[in-house]
This record gives C-alpha cells, structure tokens and sequence, in this order.
C-alpha cells in the first residue's frame, strides 16, 4: 500500500537521526515530502534537535501540533516523542491503523509492514 511505501523509507530516515544523537521535533505531513521518482523525503531538520540540550534551552518552538507528543517534555525532549509523533502521522495516513508501542523507528517500520493492505 501507499502508506507502507512512505514507512519502508521514513522509519530508517529517522533512525538514522536518532543514531546521530538528535531528535527531528517536528514530524507533521507538511514536513514528509514525496518526491518526483517516489522518494520519500523527511523535511525541516534544520530544528533537528540535540536529544541531551532542552528543547526550551535551544529555541524550539513545536508550531503546528497536529502530530506532537502531548506528554514531551520540552526540558527533556527525546527520540521517544518522535515516535509518537511518527505513530500520529501513520494514523493520519491510515485511519484504524493500530497503537504502536514500538521503541524505535525500525519497529514501527516493521509493524505497518505487518499491517493489511
């Protein structure tokens, strides 16, 4: 399906920015681009945030909070809200799709390939 498609390549594009220590804190569907040739694009890292510094001690501000961990703390934001906000995302994308209590990008990854369709 479309969303499996998107999740094959988002999930390792963000696990990718965990391992280098930082946490996106803005995963929205205006920030997910799809390219021309099908390419799936995660956009606006340049808020990309260093997950031992606090949000609030670098500038960030969260705007649009349609897909936002409402239990981030932004004294202590971590990889874990990006998961949320990435489990929010795929339920936008794919409405009934089940609650994930995946602990990184990879096993959500592999959960939406597990799911029908």
């Amino acid at each position: 399906s479309r969303v499996k498609k998107i999740f094959r390549q988002l999930c390792p594009a963000l696990d990718h920015v965990h391992r280098a220590g930082l946490v996106h804190g803005d995963i929205r569907p205006s920030n997910v681009l799809l390219a021309e040739n099908k390419v799936v694009k995660l956009a606006d890292l340049g808020i990309g945030l260093h997950a031992r510094r606090s949000a609030r001690e670098q500038g960030w501000d969260p705007g649009d909070r349609s897909c936002l961990d409402p239990d981030a703390d932004l004294d202590a934001f971590a990889p874990a809200s990006d998961l949320y906000s990435l489990g929010a995302l795929l339920r936008l994308l794919a409405p009934g799709a089940p609650a994930s209590r995946c602990r990184s990008a990879l096993e959500l990854k592999d959960a939406v390939e597990e799911m029908p369709g």
